[in-house]
């Protein structure tokens, strides 16, 4: 079995004989069968339907012409090379999380699930395989006692969460996801397996950090790590029926917190029978005990004018705390998703209003206020593709019925999550976290990437000339 990580200098001969060539050759998934240590499904193959599947049901009628299970470079090397010989756009997957549906599509999808291995690196860097998740990431570091800042759902993955961004607990304290990348193993679309970083290849590794998937096959990224802190957790509820009191008091309460807070606001309503909406603030305290949470959240309770239910409030380990927060589903159905960046506040009445107008039985709807600032704003946003420093906060609303619901029950609940984002629309900064990938975006460009967006195309154009690492929202070549 070829090794997953090699040394810089053995990079270049391997790929150079491990290029797929011979257009021509009768069959090319044949070839490309027998070229990989991983595993090649085409449809009608046993497991082809489970290989295709990614976190949205909503996605599971996209039909890929076949998905690569790569357990090497190589494997991927030799998965791009098939994919131009056929002439099909290759679709890089490291976790499947794409809200958008970006982690599939129709042409070969480039699984990097089997990819997972770590390895801590001299000066406390931490080189990971493209398709570890978050949560197999964070146990690793921090049984060393050190951490990078990956999110809050474990099974995501490690190397999508870095190109859009990366939000986490530890956020506001450190940074994004991608401002801890020192390096990173990309195959390109000309078959070369190149590091990048600050030296080699420095417009690519700008691009990477936050720019998206549309360069090519990230196989491994170096990480610089941090130490990992202990914490506080809280979950606390107030009354619906104080909720615009709590999400205009949120707004204006966040700008004094420490860094060492992150804090989100939920409005949630599941929709089922009996139940009504909920407002939950939950968030970390990175090095603050119980009593210092407390505290901090006595002004935003006399701005209430009503103290919240404590639902959870205690010390733990940076190592259990991901665990904390993490969802319970592997999967979920049919959802729409969309969000904005805010760096001045948005009328409560507004968007409580909308949120438990209309309610339907089944419609699972929730709108989350995620604080930004400290850490997160530390990078200029020239340095790095990732443009949208200086923002308060972000909205991002989201609703969910069954996979199975009929045509109409996702179109009620479409057009319920696009009225609740055009009821802040006046008020946003016309950003949006790219993380949070939203197909109904129309200035997608501009409102992921802003000013970065034409760096990012002549970065596409040196890189990737053919459009291969190609999808609906991907970077476009300059014309």
């Amino acid at each position: 079995m070829r090794t997953l990580m090699r040394e810089p200098e053995v990079r270049d001969a391997q790929v150079r004989d491990t290029q797929v060539s011979g257009a021509g050759t009768a069959s090319p998934w044949r070839d490309l069968r027998t070229r990989l240590d991983g595993e090649l499904l085409l449809p009608g193959d046993p497991g082809y339907r489970r290989a295709r599947q990614v976190f949205l049901a909503r996605y599971d009628d996209v039909l890929p012409a076949a998905v690569v299970r790569c357990r090497t470079p190589h494997d991927v090397v030799t998965a791009v090379g098939a994919a131009v010989r056929v002439g099909l756009p290759v679709v890089p997957r490291s976790g499947g999380h794409s809200l958008a549906g970006f982690s599939t599509g129709t042409g070969v999808v480039v699984d990097l699930a089997p990819m997972n291995r770590m390895d801590f690196l001299p000066g406390r860097l931490v080189r990971v395989a493209a398709g570890t998740r978050a949560g197999r990431l964070n146990r690793f570091l921090t049984a060393a006692g050190r951490m990078v800042p990956v999110g809050t759902d474990t099974r995501v993955g490690v190397a999508g969460l870095t190109l859009g961004g990366g939000l986490g607990m530890a956020g506001r304290r450190f940074g994004y996801t991608c401002d801890h990348l020192v390096a990173a193993d990309v195959v390109l679309a000309d078959g070369r397996w190149v590091t990048c970083d600050r030296d080699r290849h420095p417009d690519l590794f700008w691009a990477l950090r936050g720019g998206g998937g549309s360069f090519g096959v990230v196989t491994s990224l170096s990480f610089a790590t941090r130490p990992a802190l202990s914490l506080s957790g809280f979950r606390l509820r107030w009354p619906f029926a104080v909720a615009e009191a709590v999400v205009q008091g949120w707004q204006g309460w966040i700008r004094g917190l420490p860094e060492d807070f992150m804090t989100f606001l939920a409005l949630r309503d599941d929709g089922a029978p009996g139940s009504g909406p909920t407002l939950e603030l939950y968030g970390s305290a990175l090095g603050t005990g119980p009593e210092a949470v407390t505290r901090a959240v006595a002004p935003l309770a006399s701005v209430v004018g009503t103290p919240p239910t404590v639902e959870a409030l205690w010390a733990m380990s940076f190592r259990d705390s991901i665990a904390f927060w993490d969802g319970t589903r592997d999967r979920h159905g049919w959802r729409a998703t969309r969000s904005e960046c805010f760096d001045t506040a948005v009328p409560a009445e507004t968007l409580v209003d909308e949120f438990r107008g209309s309610r339907r039985l089944g419609q699972n709807r929730s709108v989350e206020l995620i604080q930004l600032g400290g850490a997160y704003d530390a990078v200029p946003a020239p340095d790095s593709a990732f443009a949208h420093r200086g923002q308060s906060f972000t909205v991002k609303h989201s609703v969910e019925v069954a996979a199975d619901a009929a045509a109409g029950e996702k179109e009620l609940a479409q057009q319920w999550v696009d009225r609740s984002w055009e009821s802040v629309r006046p008020y946003g900064s016309r950003a949006v976290y790219p993380n949070f990938a939203d197909p109904d975006l129309a200035d997608w460009a501009q409102e992921y990437y802003g000013a970065n967006y034409q760096r990012l195309q002549e970065v596409k154009a040196a890189y990737d000339p053919t459009d291969l690492f190609r999808f609906p929202q991907s970077i476009r070549l300059p014309r």
